[in-house]
C-alpha cells in the first residue's frame, strides 16, 4: 500500500482490529480507530470523536442494517452515521476482565446483543458469569447462566460466539474454556435455542478460541477450533466439524492451538483457511496458515516465522478482487516490514508499513475485522506496532 509514512520508530498504542466499510464516499481501508486508506492514500478517519475501542469489534445486525460494534472493556459502542454511540456497560467480573466477543440472536422477539468474556452475574451475589444478554435496558443470563471457574488465576471465559442454522432453526452456538453450562456436563461447547442450552453431541474437551459457518456440499455445518483434544468422544487435533448430528475430524488436524478460521474465495469458491500457533498436519509442514482442500490441510505457503493471529477475506477496491490478510508476530529484525500481509491464493505479499520495534519481533496484529460503516468502507487492525 503507498502511503504509509516511514521516520522514528516509535510504538503506537494498542488499537484492536482491521475493518472496511462504504459510508457513501467510497471504499476505505482503516486502520485503528484514527487512519483509513482509500486505495491511494491515508488519512484521517473522519473529525468526529472516536471512542478507545480496544478489545473487541463485530459487524452486528440489530434489524436497522449492519453496523459496527465495538467494545473498549466492558462498553459497547456503535457506529453511525453521525458517530458513534454508547450502547451499554457491562460489569467485569475481574479486575483484569474485558468483553471479548459480541453477537447478535432472535429469541422470538427480535434481535438482542449477547456478550461474552468474564463477567459479573447480574443477579445480586450470584457467583461469575460467562455471556449474557442485553435486551436495551438490562443484562441478564441465559436460563440460571453459564458459571465460570472462580480458581486463582483462572482462564475460564466464553471466548467465541457464532449464530447458525444447521437444519433445527437458528442457534447461537457458545464456546471457551473451563464452563459450566446448564444442564450438561463435561464439555466447553453448547447450542443456546432462545429457552435451553443442549449438548452437541458429547460436547469437547479443551478450550475452544473460533467458530465458523461450512458447507463443503454435503450440509450446513459449524468447523470448531482452538485446543481441542477430543470431539463427541473422538479424539481430534485442535479442530472438528459439527454437522448438527455428529462431530468429525478434519483429517490429521493441526498440531498446536488454532486462533482463528476464516473462509476465503480465490476464484475456486469458498475455502476454509486456519491461523494459529501451528507448524505441522499429521506430518505435513503447512506453516502457521493452513488451507483445507476437501481431504487433507495444506500448506499456504506462508513465508513468515512465528505465530498468525487473524485472518480476514478482504477487497480493498483497487483492484485484484478479495485477498486473505492475516496478522501475527512473526520474526524479523529491528525495524523490518511485518506483522500484516495478504495472500491471493497462490502467494503472499507483505503489506509495507508496519514495521518492528526496536529489539525485534515486536510488529504484532491480533485481530482484523472488515466493516461497512455508514459514512465509509473500514478496514480496522488491532495490535502493537511502530508505522
Amino acid at each position: 500500500f503507498p502511503g504509509w509514512s516511514t521516520g522514528a520508530n516509535v510504538f503506537a498504542n494498542i488499537a484492536a482490529s482491521f475493518t472496511e466499510l462504504d459510508d457513501g464516499d467510497g471504499l476505505r481501508f482503516y486502520y485503528g480507530a484514527s487512519h483509513a486508506y482509500d486505495g491511494t492514500t491515508w488519512g484521517p478517519v473522519d473529525r468526529r470523536s472516536i471512542p478507545p475501542i480496544a478489545n473487541a469489534r463485530r459487524v452486528l445486525d440489530s434489524g436497522d442494517g449492519l453496523r459496527l460494534y465495538g467494545a473498549d472493556r466492558m462498553t459497547v459502542h456503535r457506529r453511525e452515521i453521525a458517530g458513534w454511540t454508547r450502547v451499554c456497560s457491562a460489569s467485569p467480573a475481574e479486575d483484569t476482565a474485558v468483553l471479548v466477543n459480541m453477537e447478535m440472536f432472535d429469541e422470538g422477539a427480535g434481535p438482542r446483543l449477547f456478550v461474552a468474556g468474564q463477567l459479573q452475574n447480574p443477579v445480586p451475589g450470584g457467583s461469575k458469569r460467562g455471556l449474557l444478554r442485553y435486551d436495551g435496558n438490562a443484562f441478564s443470563n441465559l436460563g440460571t447462566g453459564i458459571g465460570l471457574s472462580s480458581g486463582a488465576f483462572s482462564q475460564s471465559l466464553v471466548r467465541s460466539l457464532l449464530t447458525a442454522d444447521l437444519g433445527a432453526g437458528p442457534r447461537l452456538f457458545v464456546g471457551g474454556t473451563q464452563l459450566t453450562i446448564p444442564g450438561i456436563a463435561g464439555t466447553v461447547i453448547a447450542a443456546w435455542d432462545g429457552q435451553n442450552f443442549s449438548e452437541l453431541g458429547g460436547g469437547m474437551v479443551g478450550s475452544v478460541y473460533d467458530m465458523v459457518p461450512f458447507n463443503d456440499g454435503t450440509g450446513p455445518s459449524i468447523v470448531v477450533a482452538g485446543s481441542i483434544t477430543s470431539a463427541g468422544g473422538l479424539p481430534v487435533s485442535n479442530i472438528a466439524r459439527w454437522n448438527g448430528t455428529t462431530w468429525s475430524p478434519l483429517g490429521f488436524g493441526l498440531n498446536g492451538l488454532v486462533l482463528d478460521l476464516q473462509m476465503f474465495d480465490s476464484g475456486a469458491g469458498p475455502q476454509l483457511h486456519a491461523a494459529g500457533f501451528f507448524s505441522h498436519s499429521g506430518f505435513t509442514s503447512v506453516g502457521s496458515v493452513a488451507k483445507w482442500n476437501g481431504t487433507s490441510w495444506v500448506s499456504t505457503g506462508i513465508p513468515y516465522l512465528g505465530s498468525t493471529w487473524t485472518l480476514e477475506s478482504y477487497d480493498a477496491g483497487i483492484g485484484g478482487g478479495a485477498k486473505l490478510y492475516a496478522g501475527g508476530n512473526w520474526l524479523g529484525p529491528a525495524g523490518a516490514s511485518g506483522g500484516l500481509a495478504s495472500f491471493d491464493g497462490t502467494s503472499w505479499t507483505a503489506v509495507p508499513g508496519l514495521s518492528n520495534g526496536p529489539g525485534g519481533p515486536a510488529a504484532w496484529v491480533i485481530d482484523l475485522t472488515p466493516s461497512e460503516d455508514p459514512d465509509r468502507p473500514s478496514l480496522y487492525i488491532t495490535g502493537q506496532f511502530a508505522y
